[in-house]
């Protein structure tokens, strides 16, 4: 009861000023659904309580409401000052923590990624990725399937491991970057393959 009513002078504090601070990005219903209170004893005349926190990471964009897949949670913690009316973040008091949904981020990156196909010489077909614009020369299916596992391999994940490095050790980074390039091989192979044979459909159907 004493940590609701102690929690409740923020809320009301966050309703009097339009719903949401600026500085924190404090909510009601984020302090109602995730802020547990804590003690500061250099600070007795305020309310201190940390709230659970989501920052996306590996280039996943955020929507409010809706799930991640790849973020770290953190625990900021915020001190309210009722008579002054003043909130602020101090600090933080607990190791983040990373969450990696290795195929969903793979997915995530193929919005961009298309593959179309023309007619070459001597039975051969010209595939092309249309956002590298890399092309190759192939006759079927498992050509395609390398072609396809080609282009993820080539690309650069350094950026990804510079994020995931702020908070993991060397070996748990170099592993979330393996898992990730096997998981777009998976991703691209799959969008390779679907675009090639609806080309062969289309042929076929003339």
């Amino acid at each position: 009861m004493a940590e609701k009513k102690s929690l409740s002078l923020v809320v009301e504090y966050l309703e009097e000023i339009g719903g949401k601070d600026i500085s924190t990005e404090l909510t009601p219903k984020k302090i109602w659904d995730r802020a547990i209170l804590t003690e500061d004893p250099e600070r007795p005349d305020c309310i201190v309580f940390e709230v659970e926190r989501h920052h996306p990471i590996l280039a996943i964009t955020y929507s409010p409401g809706s799930p991640m897949a790849a973020f770290v949670t953190y625990w900021p913690i915020y001190s309210f000052n009722p008579k002054t009316k003043t909130l602020e973040e101090i600090g933080e008091n607990r190791p983040h923590e990373v969450y990696v949904d290795h195929y969903w981020v793979a997915d995530s990156w193929m919005g961009d990624v298309f593959f179309d196909f023309s007619p070459a010489e001597n039975g051969q077909h010209r595939c092309r990725e249309v956002q590298s614009c890399e092309e190759s020369l192939v006759r079927n299916t498992e050509e395609v399937e390398d072609f396809a596992k080609s282009i993820a391999n080539g690309w650069d994940l350094n950026e990804s491991a510079d994020d995931l490095a702020v908070y993991l050790e060397p070996k748990e980074v170099q592993e979330h970057i393996e898992q990730i390039r096997n998981a777009c091989k998976e991703a691209i192979v799959k969008r390779a393959k679907e675009a090639w044979e609806d080309y062969l459909k289309e042929i076929e159907n003339g």
